[in-house]
């Protein structure tokens, strides 16, 4: 993936895997010539199954800076990895073996011996797991009841022991940590499986440390889930089972849902606990049921499809523009990105000295400078001739495009260290 302020860049190939042809990925620029000083290409290639074999990245000078391959047995499962080792120069391998009978590892070994050691009973569960270097004091223990549940795990950490009732619902889960004291979660249910409450002791005093209840309707919905120190959060919905409304504890702020005759949010209206509008974001969508639009106080996000329905483009008013294209079979060959920071050929770039640049995005050419008095930590938003930024001076400000001069600026009073949004004729800034 190619990275500059302003522009990402990835690009994929697709072959038949049958042909046991690479699969190459090369990383370009915006122009679409390689990128010099930090390409990497990375190919794969597979057998005639489709596995995987050998995965390699390559500089942008062709040299080979990484190769992992890999082996199968006749069940197609992984039976070696060899990698580069931390060590430079040195290859690292990693084995696997496996019961007769299951596809569970029962051993991944190093080049060096390290590895894992997994002990399996006759139902191909694990009931010891090792380093096979180890002292023993590392290994870890599991056990099961009748109907395959785990009732029990043991390890350098501590215990942790389960129990179930008669449907094999959780009911009670153990927690003794080495050095800790014992903490038990019990779990309560109504007779359709609905969980209606989590209790947690300190085990041995018995301390109530903290309780969750929760009710449901008559359509096993939720309607209310009550925290022992934070309260209660309540639910509605309407005739089709969208969520309707959701309150928080004390009301201290409300969220509203409204959708359309085909049940798709179109409305999300967040109140505080004086019914006042905090946030409110919209949806509408085309004909087909994708999404064609986004909006809320940052300004309206567009999307755009080709006739597969297949996502093309994504334009947003803070995060820029991203584009998306595909071959016949529907594979991602190509994701762009343009986000802020860039307008046009111009990228903008801030500095701990307090200036912000103007550079020609090809080139890296400079065009101007403005000298601010704090410093710039986010990336300016750029559009309607004027680019914006925050800085630590407390002040907001809007400089033109063509020359850098100053526009205006706005006191706000504190650091200013995110990313502005530019909307329309609206500029918003955000602060850190």
């Amino acid at each position: 993936m190619y990275y500059m302020p302003g522009h990402t860049f990835l690009k994929y190939g697709f072959k038949k895997l049958i042909t046991r042809k690479n699969i190459i990925i090369p990383y370009i620029t915006v122009d679409g010539s390689p990128i010099l000083s930090s390409a990497i290409r990375t190919t794969y290639g597979y057998d005639l199954k489709g596995n995987p074999i050998k995965v390699k990245k390559y500089a942008s000078n062709n040299q080979c800076l990484q190769t992992v391959q890999y082996e199968y047995d006749w069940l197609n499962r992984i039976v070696s990895r060899i990698e580069p080792d931390q060590q430079q120069g040195i290859a690292k391998t990693t084995r696997y073996t496996y019961s007769w009978a299951y596809n569970l590892a029962k051993e991944i070994i190093s080049k060096n011996g390290d590895g894992i050691l997994n002990h399996l009973d006759c139902f191909g569960r694990v009931i010891t797991c090792q380093n096979t270097k180890g002292d023993g004091s590392e290994i870890e223990e599991f056990r099961y009841d009748a109907n395959n549940n785990v009732i029990y795990t043991a390890g350098p950490y501590g215990v942790i022991s389960y129990s179930y009732n008669d449907l094999d619902r959780l009911i009670n889960a153990t927690y003794q940590y080495k050095n800790c004291p014992q903490v038990i979660i019990g779990y309560g249910y109504d007779k359709v499986g609905n969980r209606t409450d989590m209790t947690r002791f300190l085990g041995g005093l018995g301390e109530h440390l903290l309780e969750m209840d929760y009710t449901y309707d008559f359509a096993n919905r939720l309607t209310s889930a009550t925290n022992s120190l934070f309260g209660t959060v309540d639910y509605t919905y309407d005739k089709a089972s969208n969520r309707k409304t959701m309150t928080y504890p004390n009301k201290v702020a409300k969220i509203t849902y409204d959708y359309d005759s085909k049940n798709r949010i179109i409305n999300i209206t967040y109140k505080d606990k004086n019914g006042a509008t905090i946030s409110l974001v919209n949806y509408d969508y085309y004909n087909n049921g994708n999404r064609a639009s986004m909006s809320n106080e940052l300004g309206t996000s567009n999307y755009e499809y080709d006739g597969l329905d297949q996502i093309t483009k994504v334009i947003t008013p803070r995060w820029g523009t991203h584009s998306y294209e595909y071959d016949d079979l529907g594979n991602r060959i190509l994701y762009s990105s343009t986000e802020l920071g860039i307008y046009g050929e111009t990228v903008f770039i801030g500095s701990s000295e307090g200036k912000l640049f103007s550079l020609n995005r090809k080139t890296g050419t400079k065009g101007w400078e403005y000298i601010a008095k704090g410093t710039i930590h986010s990336t300016p938003a750029a559009g309607n001739g004027i680019v914006c930024f925050g800085c630590s001076d407390g002040y907001f400000y809007a400089l033109n495009i063509s020359d850098g001069s100053l526009k205006w600026k706005y006191y706000i009073g504190n650091s200013i260290n995110s990313s502005p949004a530019i909307s329309g004729t609206n500029v918003y800034p955000r602060l850190a």
